[in-house]
């Protein structure tokens, strides 16, 4: 009797993780046209919904976090890369989906949160803090798209993205270059 309960148990056991997968994959699959459709808050919604669920797929975690990127929600998008990565560390495109969060993340910044259009990257005065996130993020966007070639050398868009490491470069270059100059003159000034 105690061996048929056992059975039974394990057996159940087996249905609801067969059913949790079976309902997880049907999620991401939903997800996946909504993304299509450009109804990236319905994606997200099935999504955060899969990792309620199972937070241990990688697919969905990557999903989650392509959505995110596609929402403007780098952020968030990164704390999702972050598991995708645990789960499925030789995914190249755990690393590209990286650098793309991460030059958002750069972007935002160096634009501002704000909605005008003037002045957008000309005479903004970053703080301290600022272009430290600013150089942190487009570092890791760099070393980001670095491991990706490194990890599909074959890719059809490796030109354009070691292309995009080199604007990444300049725009740290820049970004360093006007920070001593500045650090320059106030010295000066003293």
């Amino acid at each position: 009797m105690i061996l048929t309960a056992l059975f039974m148990s394990i057996m159940c056991t087996a249905c609801l993780n067969n059913f949790n997968s079976f309902a997880v994959q049907e999620l991401n699959n939903k997800a996946q046209e909504y993304l299509n459709k450009g109804e990236v808050e319905k994606a997200i919604s099935r999504l955060e919904s899969n990792v309620d669920i199972d937070g241990g797929i990688f697919e969905t975690r990557y999903n989650l976090a392509v959505a995110y990127v596609q929402a403007k929600e780098f952020e968030k998008a990164l704390a999702q890369i972050k598991v995708a990565k645990e789960l499925k560390p030789e995914n190249a495109d755990v690393y590209y989906i990286t650098g793309v969060a991460a030059e958002g993340i750069a972007t935002s910044i160096m634009e501002g949160d704000d909605d005008s259009d003037e002045d957008k990257n000309e005479n903004k005065k970053l703080s301290a803090e600022d272009k430290q996130k600013l150089a942190e993020n487009l570092n890791l966007a760099i070393e980001s798209y670095n491991q990706y070639i490194e990890k599909n050398p074959e890719a059809n868009d490796k030109a354009a993205v070691e292309e995009k490491m080199m604007d990444l470069m300049n725009e740290v270059i820049k970004y360093e270059t006007t920070d001593k100059q500045t650090s320059t003159k106030n010295t000066k000034a003293k």
